[in-house]
């Protein structure tokens, strides 16, 4: 339940919406408190990325595949924003 507010998040930065995205973020934090959903940090690490915060973006990033290395794998070859992702937080000095 807490992964589409996250999604949707993800998709209103890349709109240039962040205070929508900061919303749903913590709105999708809040539903999934109890299991604390590794996709929440996932997308809150895109979100950061977006943002210019690339610091925050490569901690997070690093905190998703710490706990959930599956999906870490998964989104790594699968989603179209992780090769500039990766490749922008490591040319900043923040590799995950």
């Amino acid at each position: 339940m807490s992964l589409e507010p996250s999604n949707y998040a993800f998709c209103c930065a890349l709109q240039g919406d962040m205070e929508k995205a900061k919303a749903l973020l913590e709105a999708a934090e809040f539903i999934g408190a109890k299991r604390k959903t590794s996709i929440v940090i996932f997308n809150r690490s895109l979100v950061c990325w977006v943002a210019g915060d690339l610091a925050g973006a490569a901690s997070l990033m690093r905190d998703f595949k710490g706990k959930d290395p599956k999906n870490f794998a998964f989104y790594s070859s699968s989603s179209q924003y992780m090769e500039k992702f990766m490749k922008d937080v490591s040319a900043a000095g923040h590799p995950v």
